[in-house]
């Protein structure tokens, strides 16, 4: 009998197999359960704008908000160079007459056409680009393309006090011409020759009615 006794006692699960009673068993699980969501550090609640979150600072300026170095800026973008000028203000400052009816003609994405009596046309454009090997909007690049003008221009003029640097020119054709570079964009202005390859205009002329589109 004695025998007995112990064989249902074992199959009762009455021997040492549960090392821990279950209360114990719990509180070893919720501890672990604590210790592992419990936060390493604190939460970051910075924004990055610290002058916005307080209310009291200036917005940061972005790249597109600066004006050129020399704190100059366009006027008209390249999409508006068909509004930028009316035919009185061209021939208020250059002295061509007005032909009846004509209106301005975009001649490409960047440029448009103010076409006057004689026939000559005034050109405004607004390019990352100028010259013939389409040198980039820089200091450099402007230099480079009034090196290749100068040896074939008639006249070619250097200026330092309009936009970040400009040049000003009449080539080989009689085609008066301004080139100013501001931030990465050229603002260009010119006006094709007159009567026997003359120039129509000049270029100070030229320079008023591009100073017109600056700011």
């Amino acid at each position: 009998m004695s025998f007995m006794l112990v064989v249902l006692l074992a199959a009762c699960g009455g021997g040492e197999a549960d090392a821990n009673p279950p209360s114990e068993a719990a509180s070893v699980a919720t501890a672990t359960a604590v210790e592992q969501v419990e936060p390493t550090t604190e939460p970051d609640t910075d924004t990055g704008d610290d002058e916005t979150d307080e209310g009291g600072g200036e917005p940061e300026t972005t790249e597109e908000d600066e004006a050129a170095p020399g704190g100059t800026t366009l006027a008209i973008s390249a999409s508006e160079t068909c509004s930028a000028l009316t035919f009185e203000q061209v021939s208020e400052v250059t002295g061509l007459g007005i032909t009846p009816g004509n209106t301005p003609f975009s001649t490409s994405d960047t440029s448009c056409a103010y076409t006057m009596e004689g026939p000559v046309s005034v050109y405004v454009e607004v390019s990352p680009t100028v010259g013939a090997f389409e040198q980039p909007a820089t200091p450099d690049g402007l230099e480079q393309c009034a090196a290749w003008m100068e040896d074939s221009a008639q006249s070619l003029t250097r200026i330092d006090d309009l936009g970040d640097g400009a040049v000003s020119l009449i080539d080989s054709i009689g085609t008066v011409r301004l080139d100013i570079l501001v931030g990465d964009q050229y603002l260009q202005v010119y006006a094709t020759p007159g009567q026997d390859g003359q120039p129509a205009t000049t270029p100070e002329a030229i320079r008023t009615l591009a100073e017109s589109l600056l700011t």
